[in-house]
Formats: C-alpha cells, structure tokens, sequence
C-alpha cells in the first residue's frame, strides 16, 4: 500500500531561473548583501525547517521567482511522484544543496507541504511537512515529470 507524501488540493510552483555560473558566484559570495543572503537562503539552504516559517513564503514574492499555480488536471502526476516507494534511486549529485524549483503544496489554502529540489540532480531534494518515508524518492523519471512545470 503506498502512502502519498501530501493530502491537498492546490499546488504552487516557483522557479528561481538561476544560471550555473550564477549559483557558483552566489557560493563565493555568500551573505554579501541582503539579496545574496535571501538567495542563499532559499537556493543553498535546508530552509524553511517549518510549514508556517514566513521569512521563506516573504522571500518566494521577491521579484527572482517564477511562480505559477500546478493546474489540478495535473494532480494526478504529482500523486504518481509525491508516493513512498521501495525501489532505491541512483544516487549521484554534488555534495553542495542547491534547490532553484520549489512545490508548495496547500490544503484548504493551509500549507500542508514544501518540496525544494534542482532538475538534473537525483537526490538534492529537501522535504517540510511530511512524516512519509522520502528516502527512495527520485525514480522512474520523476525529475523528468517534474521539468514539465519550468517555464
């Protein structure tokens, strides 16, 4: 029997479209201003630590995410990837977080979820709210099905 991740009904996407040159220079170059501390905070750390953390939902208005809401004919896939799995994933990724795409899932306009995690690395992804076991998630092409909400 499968568990899913998150019980909800709305889901918002947001995008921080960062270059690796960027993230590079945003590693060099931590906490030299309040905007590269805000970046840091959002794309190189394991924050929020909590759903109702409103420096994290204050800094996903600044003006560096897309934002979009996930359509609900889309729940269906989400549901598919957002499940506790028995497979192990391969694992291969570089040793610093980096999290540019972020999943807010809500239930009755309530956070009931966060996801954080970058196309293209298999297991940097950072999960808030959910007390399912996430560790073989990553698999069958999830990362895959998730690039189609990237603008």
């Amino acid at each position: 029997d499968t568990v899913p991740f998150f019980s909800y009904d709305n889901v918002e996407y947001y995008y921080i479209p960062f270059s690796e040159m960027e993230i590079i220079d945003l590693l060099k170059n931590k906490n030299n201003s309040i905007e590269d501390s805000i970046k840091t905070l959002i794309i190189l750390d394991k924050f929020p630590k909590s759903l109702n953390d409103s420096l994290f939902f204050q800094t996903l208005t600044s003006p560096y995410f897309f934002h979009r809401e996930i359509p609900k004919y889309e729940f269906p896939l989400l549901d598919s990837i957002f499940i506790e799995k028995t497979e192990t994933p391969y694992i291969a990724c570089p040793a610093e977080n980096i999290f540019t795409d972020i999943l807010v899932f809500k239930k009755d306009e309530r956070t009931v979820g966060i996801f954080k995690y970058t196309l293209g690395c298999t297991h940097n992804f950072y999960f808030v709210g959910t007390r399912a076991n996430t560790s073989s998630f990553g698999q069958d092409e999830e990362y895959k099905k998730l690039s189609r909400f990237r603008p």
